[in-house]
């Protein structure tokens, strides 16, 4: 008798804590990050010869990553939002050294600041100065073909 009484109020409470559990188990999900990147320019075209160059230095990545942190503080507020930079654009013309060297000055720079990082990575607009392992030119190699518009 007393289980027959309380049979309705017993199941309720048990569909209450189901609903509890399978609620909480959503809310335990880990947020998807939310990135603020802010691009930093590198270097660009030298207006003689259109090749690239890189104007940027290491101090002045640095430099401006830490005016953005200044002057822009989600990542404080709210773990799931992320404040960085990218740099770039990291173009063939700086030739093997030089990209590794601006992937490494961005690396740095990201660990000094607790930054975010994204490489701006050219795929086009400066391969003008690429070249093959032996040293010739990419575009003046026989079978390569380039073409504009």
């Amino acid at each position: 008798m007393f289980f027959r009484h309380y049979r309705g109020i017993l199941l309720s409470a048990l569909m209450l804590i189901a609903a509890i559990l399978a609620d909480g188990a959503v809310a335990a999900e880990t947020p998807t990050a939310q990135y603020l990147l802010f691009q930093i320019f590198l270097g660009g075209p030298d207006p003689r010869n259109g090749a690239y160059h890189r104007g940027t230095s290491k101090d002045d990545m640095l430099r401006i990553a830490r005016q953005i942190t200044e002057l822009v503080r989600p990542a404080a507020a709210n773990r799931e939002r992320m404040l960085g930079f990218a740099i770039g654009p990291i173009a063939m013309d700086q030739g093997e050294d030089g990209a590794r060297a601006a992937i490494r000055d961005a690396f740095d720079v990201a660990l000094t600041t607790g930054m975010a990082v994204a490489l701006h990575l050219d795929d086009y607009m400066f391969w003008g100065q690429a070249r093959w392992p032996d040293g010739r030119l990419l575009g003046t190699a026989q079978g390569t073909a380039e073409w504009k518009d």
